[in-house]
């Protein structure tokens, strides 16, 4: 028997926890019948609310930053970075080496919102 799909809209927890975690596409698989190639219309969640998560789970915080840094660590080109950048963190698009569109935020939180945003287009 086939998974019945969940209506929409996708609750605002389960949005976060799966950009957190990279796993968006596969939480939209619950929701749509066909093949989703453009996760952005399906995600409401707004950048506050990430905030506000990331704020209440600061476990969760760490483990994602830890997580993208580790993954990425090596990848010059063409990718969304995250760092520690002294008692701040920077958030920027890495294009052959060179960082673009710098962005410095003081809480791992508020650069980690803008970090899963870019990752996935929404900026």
């Amino acid at each position: 028997m086939a998974k019945p799909i969940k209506s929409l809209p996708i609750p605002n927890t389960d949005q976060i926890k799966a950009l957190l975690e990279g796993r968006v596409y596969q939480l939209l698989k619950d929701y749509v019948a066909e093949r989703v190639y453009d996760c952005r219309p399906y995600l409401t969640v707004k950048r506050r609310d990430i905030i506000e998560y990331l704020r209440a789970h600061p476990e969760a915080a760490l483990a994602c930053f830890n997580r993208n840094k580790e993954q990425r660590k090596h990848v010059l080109h063409d990718i969304a970075k995250i760092e520690e950048y002294g008692e701040a963190y920077r958030v920027y698009w890495l294009d052959h080496g060179k960082p673009h569109s710098v962005h410095t935020f003081p809480s791992l939180a508020e650069a980690l919102a803008e970090f899963v945003l870019i990752d996935i287009g929404k900026y």
